[in-house]
């Protein structure tokens, strides 16, 4: 299973939840004009403005996918914050599938700790492995502190060794995941290889 983890184009700057401003919508577009020549099976969003919006433009670039939103995929949180709804969603951006549980009014998000955001990360990352085989080639539309702590977890960094991964708005991380048949190795010197990295924070704009 291929993974490419895309943080949001760049957004307004006033706000918790922002919409993109035009140079946000032009890497969307160069974004999803990119991925057109990718195999790509599923698209997947955070609810958040800046993210669903980039993602709406990379599914029209894509013959309008169909978006699949995940509420766990939004930004870390300092404080509790009332997001938009399913309906007002859903009316500005057509090509996104929301989850059954989500609110139509608003949305309440809870504010994150270092634990939450790492258990939030834990159970993305068991159910992308789950529900999608070795073949497919997955894109998450996202955040900056997100997709670092997707990393933390995907990589196995110890909590205790902190790092940052510098994401740029419309920058590409990829990883690869390989089930256990065909794991690639370089014995004596590595073992069997789970997870490959292939790149950090690409640029295609």
């Amino acid at each position: 299973m291929d993974l490419i983890l895309i943080r949001h184009a760049q957004p307004a700057a006033t706000s918790i939840d922002d919409i993109l401003i035009p140079v946000g919508e032009q890497q969307a577009q160069k974004l999803g004009h990119y991925l057109s020549t990718q195999p790509i099976t599923t698209l997947l969003s955070s609810p958040f403005l800046r993210a669903l919006g980039t993602a709406h433009i990379i599914a029209k670039q894509l013959g309008s996918h169909p978006i699949e939103v995940w509420l766990e995929l939004h930004e870390g949180l300092f404080e509790d914050y009332h997001g938009y709804g399913s309906s007002q969603l859903q009316e500005r951006f057509p090509l996104a599938r929301f989850p059954a549980d989500m609110h139509e009014a608003s949305q309440y998000y809870e504010a994150d700790t270092q634990e939450s955001m790492f258990a939030r990360c834990q159970s993305i990352i068991e159910r992308l492995q789950a529900r999608f085989g070795q073949d497919k080639t997955i894109v998450i539309v996202s955040h900056g502190g997100m997709i670092t702590y997707l990393l933390y977890t995907i990589l196995q960094i110890p909590r205790t060794a902190p790092m940052w991964f510098e994401i740029d708005y419309a920058g590409i991380t990829r990883v690869r995941f390989h089930s256990k048949e065909k794991r690639p190795s370089y014995p004596p010197l590595y073992p069997s290889i789970e997870t490959e990295v292939l790149s950090i924070n690409e640029r295609v704009i």
